[in-house]
């Protein structure tokens, strides 16, 4: 396409038709010569002392310039003009998944947080993550027993930190009060998948084990095949483990294990994080908006067609031309 500033042509070779045009009708649309010789007109010039030309003498080239602009005009439209239109430059930013334990254990006190519960940290810390970056597509998740889609990816972002500010956890004991890591990565990854952004991320974080998909389950979904799901997706994801120790069936509590979370980490090209109080939380979702950069401003432009205004100009100019050679620049054979 040849350019000019904002202007360019699709297809500039169709303006050789102009000259091609304008020298056929120069040979056969112009007038016949007259039939019957009869003297010049030269002796009677003013510049020979003769009579004074008159305006319409002066301009009797007028139609055939005019037709011969109408069909310049029309090549021009011919070779389909366009206009480029440069849009504010904006930033491409990455689709990220937040995906949220709601089990009955993220109600318990974290350290370092003054008294509120691991997962009023999770939201002042995931609110922080969500602010810092504008230009960004964020979706959010939660999962117990059962995955639940809470927001759909959106640029929105007050609007999906306000449902993630209404979020209930699971009632203790109740039939939703488990940790289906696999079942919730899944879901999210399966979500992410739909997107076509050039970069897709997950930041799952937990503070349990898996206890859904076990050996007495076989049927339901392993954190293994959700990973794989991930992998072959290109989808990273990030863990994050808010516990330093889980508690038994029967009350006590034991060290926690993170292998899991690790080993979904380093599958996915993700990372891992420990956050054992607030602080660890909060630094937890400041390293993943460091690694998880948005790309640079991008120059954006819009091409518009101009066609209708030669065409347009090109049939006006043409038809004022024929209609003046045929009336007021009439000649008699």
């Amino acid at each position: 396409m040849t350019t000019l500033p904002d202007l360019g042509l699709r297809d500039p070779e169709l303006l050789a038709l102009w000259p091609l045009t304008a020298a056929l009708w120069w040979r056969f649309g112009r007038p016949l010569p007259q039939g019957i010789p009869f003297a010049g007109t030269a002796i009677l010039s003013h510049d020979a002392g003769g009579l004074p030309q008159s305006l319409r003498q002066r301009l009797r080239l007028l139609p055939t310039a005019l037709v011969l602009l109408g069909v310049g005009l029309a090549c021009i439209a011919l070779a389909r003009p366009v206009r480029t239109i440069r849009l504010p430059r904006v930033r491409e930013g990455i689709d990220l998944q937040l995906l949220l334990d709601r089990s009955s254990s993220m109600a318990e006190t974290m350290p370092g947080s003054n008294g509120r519960s691991r997962f009023e940290v999770v939201r002042e810390s995931a609110r922080q993550f969500v602010e810092s970056r504008p230009d960004d597509r964020f979706a959010l998740s939660t999962f117990a027993r059962y995955p639940d889609a809470v927001c759909p990816s959106t640029t929105d972002h007050e609007a999906l930190l306000s449902l993630l500010d209404v979020v209930d956890l699971a009632a203790t004991d109740s039939d939703e009060d488990l940790t289906g890591i696999g079942t919730g990565l899944a879901f999210a990854v399966n979500s992410l998948r739909r997107s076509t952004a050039s970069s897709r991320v997950c930041v799952l974080l937990t503070d349990g084990d898996e206890n859904v998909a076990t050996d007495l389950s076989p049927d339901e979904i392993r954190a293994a095949e959700a990973v794989e799901l991930a992998r072959t997706s290109g989808i990273r994801v990030y863990t994050i483990f808010a516990a330093t120790s889980r508690r038994r069936a029967d009350g006590s509590l034991e060290e926690a294990d993170a292998s899991l979370l690790q080993s979904i980490a380093r599958s996915t090209g993700g990372q891992f994080f420990r956050a054992l109080d607030r602080d660890g939380l909060r630094s937890a979702y400041q390293q993943i908006q460091d690694l998880e950069q948005s790309p640079f401003e991008i120059e954006r432009t819009r091409i518009e067609d101009r066609v209708e205004p030669f065409l347009l100009a090109a049939a006006l100019t043409t038809i004022l031309g024929l209609a003046l050679s045929s009336t007021l620049f009439r000649r008699l054979p």
